[in-house]
């Protein structure tokens, strides 16, 4: 049928890669993070894949570096419980969408907040993902049999609510 997909062995290709991940509490109710990992994916030499010759392209998917920061702040409260803030940053670096490396998507980055009160049952919490409401294309296929274009799932746009716990 038109809309088939299937995978199919390409040749050979390698992965090498590297994550640094650090974390800490600086002062009492300040805790951070940061992590940095390095990706370098490539098809092998004599690699091909629907007959075009794709050695040395960058295998679909996986881009070359990923970051992720981020801090929380809590302190106890006079009514009792702990309120707390966090903040969190990730960037995904470019990557291509198919073997063929003729589409791609450029490096982004999410910054999500979460901010809220945690009592000894109960916990309120606000909370916002993608709060700059960054456009991005996580996901992309190319359309088979020479179709052109790509079938492409959008990133989530900038979300936000509300949550209300109870714990037993």
């Amino acid at each position: 049928g038109q809309a088939q997909f299937y995978v199919d062995n390409v040749g050979s290709a390698s992965s090498t890669g590297v994550e640094f991940e650090v974390a800490g509490r600086p002062y009492a109710g300040v805790d951070v993070f940061a992590a940095v990992g390095f990706t370098h994916a490539r098809f092998g030499t004599d690699t091909s894949s629907g007959g075009i010759d794709i050695s040395d392209h960058k295998i679909p998917n996986t881009p070359a570096f990923t970051t992720a920061f981020g801090a929380q702040y809590s302190r106890e409260v006079p009514m009792g419980g702990r309120a707390y803030g966090r903040i969190d940053v990730a960037t995904t670096g470019a990557f291509q969408y198919d073997e063929a490396n003729t589409a791609r998507q450029d490096a982004y980055t999410l910054a999500n907040l979460r901010g809220g009160w945690r009592g000894r049952r109960v916990t309120v919490e606000a909370w916002m993902q993608n709060a700059f409401d960054t456009r991005y294309v996580p996901l992309a296929f190319a359309f088979p049999n020479g179709q052109s274009g790509f079938l492409a799932e959008p990133g989530r746009p900038r979300t936000f609510g509300l949550t209300l716990g109870v714990g037993f």
